[in-house]
This record gives structure tokens, sequence and C-alpha cells, in this order.
């Protein structure tokens, strides 16, 4: 579905990069330890209902190998966001 987007692969195969997605084996997002050492990393959130969020990850087997993380409590940290999918940037 989303796997022929230029930048995804690469986005994707990046060891530094994680999906927002609850599941039994997601870990806190708070454990993430980039997030304590100050680097940055690619957080993926499937934008939706939670119907819609199950069915794109589901349809989508590559999202599947991604380090899943759960928000559990609120951060308070600065977070830049990009989207990929964002209107202005599918030409």
């Amino acid at each position: 579905m989303f796997c022929s987007h230029p930048h995804l692969a690469e986005i994707v195969a990046d060891k530094n990069t994680y999906l927002l997605y609850p599941d039994d084996d997601a870990v806190p997002i708070e454990d993430i330890p980039h997030l304590h050492e100050g680097a940055s990393y690619n957080l993926i959130v499937l934008d939706g209902t939670w119907k819609q969020a199950r069915r794109i990850y589901c349809k989508n087997k590559f999202l599947q190998n991604i380090q899943k993380v759960s928000e559990h409590n609120k951060l308070n940290k600065t977070c830049e966001f990009t989207s990929l999918f964002h209107p202005d940037n599918l030409g």
C-alpha cells in the first residue's frame, strides 16, 4: 500500500525507526534509548481511527517488522514532525 513511497524503505530500515502502535510487544515510548541520549529517531504514526490504523497495519507487512512503542505517559520533549503523506508532498 505505502511501500512504494520513495523514502519509506529507507526510513523503515533505519534502526532508529519506531511505530506508535498499541500491541502486546510494544515497549513504552519512554524506554526508547535514543530519547534519553538526545539522538533523533523516526516515529511512524498511523493516522486514522483505531479500526483504520489496524487495517493499515495488517495490510502493510513491512510495518509489522518495525519495533512498536506505545505511549503510557506524556512526554515533556520537543518533537519535530514531518508528514511524508501530507497533501503538499504528494505532488
